[in-house]
């Protein structure tokens, strides 16, 4: 069986700034794992594609993912990491608070060029591909 592996918006936001689809990469790793997402990876990646076709490619291949929802437990364990690492002096943005605790909910390790989840306690982090 795969592993779970949520890609994270900075994964796709910096291939696409080096101008390397990320679509294409990741398809090389789907024997090895099961890519995932999340609504909130779908907002950040989506809302800066201004091309609609490009868009709607990204929104296909957003839906043939394994797709990690929100639910109230969800922003609840994303509300209680913040509390936690705001007093352990360690900020880590609300959106991405939300992505890892959608990665937890579905036990993924998540693909990130993001430092700061290393900061998230029992979440599996990936900083590249191989």
């Amino acid at each position: 069986m795969a592993s779970v592996v949520l890609v994270d918006s900075s994964f796709f936001i910096h291939r696409l700034r080096d101008r390397i689809d990320p679509l294409l990469e990741l398809a090389t790793y789907a024997a090895a794992w099961d890519l995932a997402t999340c609504g909130m990876v779908m907002l950040e990646v989506c809302r800066g594609l201004r091309v609609p076709a490009m868009r709607s490619r990204y929104e296909a291949r957003f839906a043939e993912m394994q797709f990690a929802p929100t639910n109230f437990s969800t922003w609840e364990r994303a509300a209680h990491l913040a509390h936690a690492l705001d007093r352990a002096g360690k900020i880590v943005p609300a959106p991405d608070l939300v992505i890892a605790s959608c990665a937890l909910a579905i036990d993924a390790s998540i693909l990130t060029f993001d430092r700061h989840y290393q900061f998230i306690p029992g979440l599996r982090v990936l900083d590249r591909l191989d």
